[in-house]
């Protein structure tokens, strides 16, 4: 079994069934043990405590989870937006999607590699985050509804980031970040994978070298932008199936890094050579990396004149609270009823029912890939599910059917 994160809490499983029959892979099943219904715990509870029980129950991608819910709670308490809080509470986001995509590189990408991890790093960047939560709210917890206005950033914060880009450029890239973007076709990342001995590196030139750079290219498309009023109608009448399998237009999509940057050059030429197989995948979590510690740089800057796309939606109805807030691993929805200040209904769903729907991209991505040898197809299939990154931890079992 794979690691979400070390330390996760119950956040429950998922086991993936791969049945092979004459070399093919004949079906694919998925298994949750996710218990989706546990928001229903914050029934009854005020705003405040459940801001307070949240961290306790969702500890990976705990931070975008607070963000989503003070979100939904203010709209739904008719709580005005304040665009300074909300960039501040995104900057938080930011540092947690850096430290997320890192627990891949040091854990999945090494391993596979058979490298030793660097948990440095990953400590760096949680560190820094602490920091910064602290410079901006102090002990206030920055996810309560109508918190203070956050602190300007200081100096400090500038050199936390310089500390981290430089890490990364010595760990990663073999440049600076915003450098490593530059790049804009397959033939100069494949130049940089041949030139760079960094596990970012050494990973992709493994992956192509070996073949793998198109396996699990599957038709699923990227999710698009979702109108709240329409979505919470959705919610509102098919609550539980939604939250188990949601689907738009009748398809499922898929959520994450990929198709936040697809409209990038180099993932356009990308997808361009191998689809939405497994090498832009990986090529993807590098994208987001980097872009990241773009945004965080101008973190300082957004917050005297912020921009909060992608952190709300438009106000369904009085006593309804929805929010969507883009989370390392995809698109994270929170939806919320309150009554006489207390909470009457809630509703999550997570990056992980998009991506490991029944027709969405890990099992598409599954039935596609080759099954001459089952010990190979289950490492393959590992691969493929931690490019897609889940956030549990995951078991795959090949049966011969």
């Amino acid at each position: 079994m794979i690691e979400a994160n070390p330390g996760a809490g119950a956040e429950g499983s998922l086991a993936i069934f791969i049945g092979t029959h004459r070399r093919l892979v004949a079906s694919v099943t998925v298994k949750s043990s996710r218990p989706l219904m546990m928001p229903q715990i914050f029934v009854g509870k005020r705003p405040d405590e459940l801001i307070s029980l949240l961290p306790l129950l969702y500890s990976v991608c705990g931070v975008a989870q607070g963000c989503a819910a003070a979100l939904a709670l203010e709209q739904a308490l008719g709580i005005p937006g304040s665009r300074r809080v909300n960039s501040a509470r995104r900057l938080l986001v930011c540092f947690e999607s850096l430290r997320e995509h890192l627990w891949r590189v040091e854990l999945d990408w090494a391993g596979y590699l058979g490298t030793a991890p660097r948990p440095d790093l990953i400590a760096l960047v949680s560190k820094a985050a602490q920091n910064v939560r602290q410079m901006l709210f102090g002990e206030v917890n920055p996810f309560l509804p109508k918190v203070p206005e956050p602190q300007p950033v200081s100096c400090e914060f500038e050199a936390l980031l310089e500390g981290i880009a430089q890490a990364l450029a010595e760990r990663i890239y073999h440049c600076a970040p915003e450098r490593w973007l530059q790049l804009s076709t397959w033939q100069e990342l494949d130049d940089w994978t041949k030139r760079g001995d960094s596990v970012a590196a050494r990973m992709l030139c493994s992956i192509h070298a070996a073949g793998l750079s198109a396996i699990g290219s599957n038709p699923v498309a990227g999710l698009p932008a979702l109108e709240p009023e329409v979505l919470e109608r959705r919610l509102q009448a098919s609550g539980e199936e939604f939250v188990a399998y949601p689907s738009w237009c009748g398809k499922a999509w898929e959520t994450g890094a990929l198709p936040r940057q697809a409209g990038h050059p180099l993932m356009s030429s990308l997808i361009g050579w191998f689809g939405n197989g497994l090498l832009p995948h990986l090529a993807a979590r590098l994208l987001e990396l980097a872009t990241l510690m773009e945004g965080l740089r101008r973190g300082g800057e957004a917050l005297e004149h912020p921009q909060v796309s992608g952190l709300g939606g438009g106000k369904p109805s009085e006593g309804i609270g929805l929010s969507q807030v883009e989370t390392s691993r995809g698109r994270l929805i929170h939806r919320v009823e309150v009554a006489h200040g207390r909470v009457s209904q809630y509703q999550i769903v997570a990056p992980t029912e998009w991506n490991f729907h029944p027709r969405g991209v890990v099992v598409e991505g599954l039935k596609r890939l080759p099954a001459e040898d089952n010990d190979k197809l289950q490492q393959l299939a590992e691969l493929w599910v931690g490019a897609i990154d889940p956030c549990v931890a995951f078991r795959v079992e090949v049966v011969p059917v």
